[in-house]
């Protein structure tokens, strides 16, 4: 089965990007457009009705699938880029720009707001499951729309790997913790807890993994029903990659991309 995916972009950072269309294997699904306050999504699973009447022949679940880019980064801010630049000393609710997890940057405010602003969006869906990335910005998004959903989050360390800091490392090099301390390592459940004290964290799902067999995996995982990955922009490109189609530069934050799935076995991207 295939797993075919369309674009939402959110109103913050869409730039030019801001279609209100997503083109299925069987035709062109309108989305409510970007300026809309409370658009909602609607469900995948109803958008094609012989595609579901097929489905249910081959007696195949159908999986929804909804990827989610984390919201603005704390480090991608005028203000925080100049001053690391410089070198200065710039600390932001916690988190040192120049110190040991560097890497591993917060959320701004603004994009605390988009993420619950676009987890109304998802209202409709009928989610049942949020997985995240582990990376503290995943996990700070994954918290507004936990929030907004009424559910908890499960950790997916797959869901990391496509960032470009863990392209460049590797992923096991993450997974385990530094032999002098844990500043180079992905954050555990009871740390993310800890991170996003109003989320319920339900545990960690899977180890170490690449991007795409993670999603299939998660897919597979909860066959009939429609779930939320909240991970990167490279996860974006990975996709648009498999499905032969060119990558949008920068998903807009929190960006919503929907995704069909007939038994987690494929992915293929249309944006």
């Amino acid at each position: 089965g295939d797993i075919t995916m369309g674009d939402r972009s959110s109103t913050e950072g869409a730039g030019d990007d801001r279609s209100t269309k997503a083109t299925d294997a069987k035709g062109t699904v309108e989305l409510e457009s970007s300026d809309s306050k409370v658009a909602t999504l609607q469900p995948i699973g109803s958008r094609n009705q012989k595609q579901q009447q097929e489905n249910q022949q081959q007696q195949t679940a159908v999986t929804g699938v909804w990827l989610m880019r984390h919201g603005e980064r704390a480090d991608e801010v005028a203000e925080v880029e100049n001053k690391i630049r410089r070198g200065e000393k710039c600390v932001v609710d916690g988190w040192d720009a120049c110190g040991s997890r560097w890497w591993d940057p917060p959320l701004t405010e603004m994009g605390k707001q988009v993420a619950k602003q676009e987890a109304k969006r998802l209202t409709s869906l009928g989610i049942k499951k949020i997985y995240a990335s582990p990376l503290l910005r995943c996990l700070q998004t994954a918290e507004e729309v936990a929030a907004v959903l009424g559910i908890g989050v499960e950790i997916v360390p797959g869901l990391s790997a496509c960032a470009a800091i863990v392209q460049k490392i590797k992923i096991e090099h993450f997974l385990v913790p530094n032999k002098r301390n844990n500043n180079e390592a992905l954050l555990t459940s009871s740390e993310a807890q800890k991170a996003c004290p109003r989320m319920k964290v339900l545990g960690t799902n899977g180890g170490a993994e690449e991007f795409y067999p993670a999603c299939r995996r998660l897919a597979g995982e909860n066959a009939g029903g429609d779930i939320l990955v909240v991970s990167h922009r490279e996860g974006v490109w990975m996709l648009s990659a498999r499905a032969g189609k060119a990558p949008r530069k920068k998903p807009p934050y929190c960006s919503i991309t929907g995704a069909n799935s007939s038994g987690g076995q494929a992915v293929h991207l249309l944006i």
